[in-house]
């Protein structure tokens, strides 16, 4: 039996070295596997923080780039409020202009309309009583013919509005400084705002 026995542990040696050679093998399979694992794993790590820093930074160009329309606007706002403010100015000049050149003011732009008398002129009311106390006089003489006084009021600030014949010419302050203002706004702006 001796030969049996030795039989037997050759092959539970043949075994034992296979099995060793199985678990070496598992382990050398497990270690490479946390290898590949812990790379994977840095992969994505480092892969997720160069998404995030894109992310961050495509963020903060956003950010960035809403503030600066957010000032864009604003200053653009400021500028247009100070253009505001000036047209403002130059209509409270304009009313108040001494009656010698209001009266010149409204010859002249009475006789650029092309008017030959008996118009009815329309004023603002806080003027009605300087034309009904000789402003109107002054103006007709300088004409050389006549133009009525209107009782209507169109609640303009200044200037006059002109019927003739069914058809209204305006000539409020109000009216002619909008029309200006459309035409230099942006001379105003670059000139006020040189860049």
């Amino acid at each position: 039996m001796e030969g049996m026995e030795r039989i037997r542990e050759s092959i539970l040696a043949e075994a034992r070295t296979q099995a060793e050679a199985i678990i070496k093998e598992a382990e050398d399979k497990v270690k490479e596997m946390e290898i590949q694992a812990e790379k994977r794993a840095e992969e994505l790590t480092k892969n997720r923080l160069e998404r995030a820093e894109v992310e961050a930074q495509e963020a903060q160009k956003r950010m960035l780039s809403m503030a600066e329309l957010e000032l864009k606007k604003q200053s653009l706002e400021a500028k247009q409020s100070i253009i505001d403010q000036a047209f403002d100015k130059a209509l409270v000049k304009l009313n108040n202009l001494p009656e010698e050149k209001y009266a010149a003011m409204i010859v002249s732009a009475l006789g650029s309309v092309g008017i030959k008398g008996g118009e009815e002129l329309i004023v603002p009311p806080q003027d009605r009583e300087k034309f009904q106390k000789g402003l109107l006089k002054k103006i007709n003489d300088k004409l050389g013919f006549e133009l009525k006084l209107s009782d209507e009021d169109r609640g303009i600030q200044g200037g006059f509005i002109v019927k003739v014949d069914g058809v209204e010419i305006n000539n409020s302050f109000e009216t002619l400084l909008r029309m200006e203002r459309e035409k230099v706004e942006s001379e105003i702006a670059d000139i006020l705002f040189q860049q």
